[in-house]
């Protein structure tokens, strides 16, 4: 009778393994749109007799708002590379 019961708890136990764990095959699609104010700005520096006399810089206005994505996404982030 107890080789019974334990017998039949693990047949349960094995028929709802299945069941517990993620669905890892689901596609999660994702779709980021950047739009650019300006492809190309100049950056120039100018020197007189080895002194820095002027510089210019260079701002780029990037928009993410048409991205989307069927999960949350919480952060983007660009690397400059100091």
């Amino acid at each position: 009778m107890r080789q019974t019961v334990l017998f039949a708890g693990i047949v349960c136990l094995l028929l709802s393994s299945g069941c517990l764990g993620l669905v890892s095959n689901e596609e999660i699609q994702t779709k980021l749109v950047v739009d650019v104010d300006q492809s190309t700005q100049l950056i120039e520096t100018s020197y007189e007799q080895g002194e820095m006399i002027s510089s210019s810089t260079a701002t780029f206005t990037f928009d993410f708002s048409q991205t989307n994505s069927d999960v949350s996404v919480h952060t983007y982030g660009v690397d400059i590379d100091d």
